[in-house]
């Protein structure tokens, strides 16, 4: 096919330029905190009293949620089993098989998920590098998706990567041997936990080398592979991020965590308390946890650091990326996934919540059922 047939370095450029390049643009141009002049953009001075559908974080009308991954275009969830996914489905990414699942992750154009009865992989979506293939007779505790690659923590212990079967390869699907307790997989590489806390990176070859694969020293208790870049958090709760530094998306504040994900040229973390921070490019609104306006007129718990939101009972923000931006009596929250241009987050009541998708990246992906 045509597709497959184009050269490498056009397909990686085009990545790189909506990732990279056009972040850069638009952080000096767009307004803190806005941009999107859609009826679900973020709210802003003179937005403040449209308290239906103002603002830029959107809440799942359900509770009960137990994952949510957030990706390129579309996100996904498992709630009670079953995947529900949402955003962008030209491909059926966004259309999961009717299979109950113990986790699901989100790749570019596809999706997968361990089937709870057998421990096999189960994918759907685009599978045009081989990305979306069963891997047969294999069992897996955890699978985690990447560009145009998916990598699965087998039963064992042991980690096994498919899809790379066309241009798009860069070793992110050779998995060093050994024993593993989690694997990520960003845009072009993955990353592995050992058993012992080191973390290995792989996938950074000659020409997609941006630091990615080189881990600061230490042990680790959980990784998380972004586009560029990657972050792990320390046995002592503080993080560290390594590789492309576009925006300060790997500049951790020093404080304790107890989740931490990375973006396309953005990083989050949740904190000891609960509350959420974010930090590197704003662009596309993804990185300060926004105002959130649900049920409106009701301020028995209003929330800190926007004074356009005192009538948010789940709200917190500010406009600047890595400060406070769920203060101490804001939401509190038990899981995090970023994006390119998006972050979703559960809080710990169990509803999921997603900001970003300023302008012209909103493809649905932060509008959670």
């Amino acid at each position: 096919m045509a597709e497959e047939q184009r050269t490498t370095w056009g397909r990686a450029g085009a990545i790189l330029m909506a990732l990279v390049v056009l972040p850069w643009l638009f952080c000096e141009t767009m307004p803190p905190g806005g941009g999107n002049d859609d009826d679900d953009s973020a709210s802003d001075d003179d937005s403040a009293d449209d308290d239906d559908d103002s603002e830029s974080g959107n809440v799942s009308s359900n509770a009960g949620w137990d994952e949510v991954h957030t990706g390129f275009a579309h996100s996904c969830g498992l709630k009670a089993g079953f995947a529900h996914c949402w955003g962008l489905d030209d491909f059926g990414q966004a259309n999961p098989v009717g299979a109950e699942f113990s986790t699901v992750t989100v790749g570019y154009q596809h999706s997968c998920g361990v089937v709870s009865a057998t421990g096999e992989s189960e994918c759907w979506g685009r599978g045009i590098e081989g990305q979306t293939l069963p891997q047969e007779d294999e069992i897996f505790q955890d699978l985690d998706a990447g560009y145009y690659h998916t990598c699965g923590l087998r039963s064992d212990g042991t980690i096994s990567c498919w899809g790379c079967a066309g241009n798009e390869q860069w070793g992110q699907c050779e998995a060093p041997p050994g024993t593993y307790t989690a694997v990520s997989s960003g845009h072009y590489h993955s990353c592995g936990l050992t058993i012992d806390g080191a973390v290995i990176c792989w996938g950074c070859q000659s020409g997609m080398d941006y630091g990615q694969c080189l881990v600061p020293p230490g042990t680790y208790s959980k990784i998380y592979a972004g586009a560029m870049h990657s972050c792990g958090l320390h046995f002592d709760g503080s993080v560290s991020c390594w590789g492309f530094d576009m925006a300060g998306s790997t500049e951790a504040p020093v404080d304790w965590f107890t989740e931490v994900a990375a973006g396309g040229s953005h990083s989050c973390a949740i904190r000891l308390g609960g509350t959420l921070t974010c930090w590197g490019s704003n662009a596309w609104e993804q990185s300060p946890y926004p105002p959130v306006t649900e049920d409106p007129g009701d301020d028995d718990d209003s929330a800190v650091g926007d004074d356009d939101t005192g009538d948010d009972d789940d709200s917190a923000g500010d406009d600047d990326a890595g400060d406070d931006d769920a203060g101490p009596d804001g939401p509190h929250f038990v899981s995090v996934s970023a994006h390119a241009y998006s972050t979703c987050a559960i809080r710990d009541d169990g509803h999921i919540v997603c900001w970003g998708c300023g302008g012209a990246t909103d493809e649905g992906q932060c509008d959670p059922p």
